[in-house]
């Protein structure tokens, strides 16, 4: 639910800040959402948790914006269509690796890990916004 409100409003922002900066909040309010879910002692601190990471995997209007720009009027099918099909499939291996790390070690260690490399990928997603404004 919370995604199909914020989808719509990440890419107004984006329209606003540039995409490369909206999908760069999207990377941090997920990693930070991840964090709080693992960590949370109480019910407020899960709750808003759980209202970041619903923030944060709404990156999609600003990623399928950035995509279509690169793409000429001609392009924009096929060339949208095969990139959308490889990040959905490579998408599709997270839970896969998620689950897997939380059978030999745990789920705080599975999605510990999950949000330190949506950190890693926020700072360079900022850092490659940074550098294009």
């Amino acid at each position: 639910m919370l995604n199909a409100v914020a989808m719509p409003a990440i890419g107004r922002l984006g329209d606003r800040v540039g995409n490369r900066w909206a999908l760069t909040l999207c990377l941090a309010m997920a990693c930070c959402g991840f964090a709080m879910v693992v960590t949370a002692g109480h019910t407020v601190m899960l709750l808003v948790g759980i209202g970041c990471l619903g923030v944060g995997i709404s990156y999609g209007g600003a990623v399928q914006s950035l995509f279509m720009s690169r793409f000429g009027r001609v392009d924009r099918v096929s060339g949208f269509g095969t990139v959308r099909t490889v990040y959905m499939l490579l998408g599709s291996l997270g839970g896969v690796v998620t689950g897997t790390l939380a059978d030999a070690f745990s789920w705080g260690v599975s999605y510990g890990l999950v949000a330190v490399l949506l950190g890693v990928t926020a700072v360079a997603a900022g850092v490659w916004a940074t550098r294009a404004t």
